[in-house]
């Protein structure tokens, strides 16, 4: 994948949204970004304001699927991305803070489906998948924007913005926790693994820049939730 390119402006936050919801999807990825650019620029403008447009936006919205129709794939996309961010915060946690025995992508998948069954929620209170094909699925499409989505859900349980301020005021903490999560993924390979594979592969990422400096969670709070999770975990036996 490529690096992110960022300019130092407030498009950067919609680029790398985008990029997020569809790392797979050139199509919908500049839609999503055209629509987000627009949004912004419209946001607070009264009906008679004006405002200048680029051509290529107004193209990409003109060719775009209607707000109804893009709303559920957006949807979608975002909950894959939670997910997969989900899945890469636990290995994380498990590793580097609780230092759990042979953390795996394969126990976090099995928290993830025993949190989902006890009651498990998104925000706007539907209940969360545990299917495990439906959470494998979400990690394989969403990997490789995996430490962007993390970096947005460690800050639920270590915040370092308000929620709503993650994209704001939080922008930098936010870049720094993403690089901290993908240089940790493609380092960190599971002991049971052969050949030997990291739970992420840099070269199938989405990249940030290299000036932008890695952070790490600095705590002493272990992930008392997750350890209850995944206590009953049994490792899958070979045929």
């Amino acid at each position: 994948m490529p690096e992110i390119a960022l300019h130092q402006t407030p498009d950067d936050r919609g680029w790398v949204k985008a990029i997020m919801f569809f790392p797979n999807d050139e199509g919908l990825r500049e839609y999503a970004f055209a629509r987000m650019t627009a949004e912004a620029e419209v946001h607070g403008l009264d009906d008679a304001a004006s405002i200048t447009v680029r051509a290529k936006m107004i193209r990409l919205l003109l060719d775009a699927p209607s707000f109804k129709e893009f709303q559920p794939i957006k949807t979608q996309a975002a909950q894959a991305g939670l997910i997969a961010g989900d899945i890469l915060v636990m290995v994380y946690l498990m590793a580097e803070i609780a230092k759990v025995p042979k953390p795996s992508v394969n126990k976090a998948v099995h928290a993830y489906i025993k949190r989902s069954k006890a009651g498990g929620t998104w925000h706007d209170g539907r209940p969360l998948p545990y299917s495990e094909s439906t959470i494998r699925t979400a990690w394989s499409t969403h990997k490789s924007v995996a430490h962007l989505w993390g970096a947005f859900r460690v800050n639920e349980s270590y915040p370092f913005a308000e929620r709503e301020d993650v994209f704001g005021s939080g922008w930098d903490a936010f870049l720094g926790v993403a690089t901290g999560l993908l240089q940790f993924g493609c380092k960190f390979t599971p002991k049971h693994l052969k050949p030997p594979v990291s739970i992420l592969d840099e070269s199938q990422c989405w990249l940030l820049p290299e000036t932008i400096a890695p952070r790490r969670l600095a705590t002493d709070r272990m992930p008392d939730r997750l350890l209850e999770l995944i206590k009953d975990y049994k490792a899958p036996q070979p045929m």
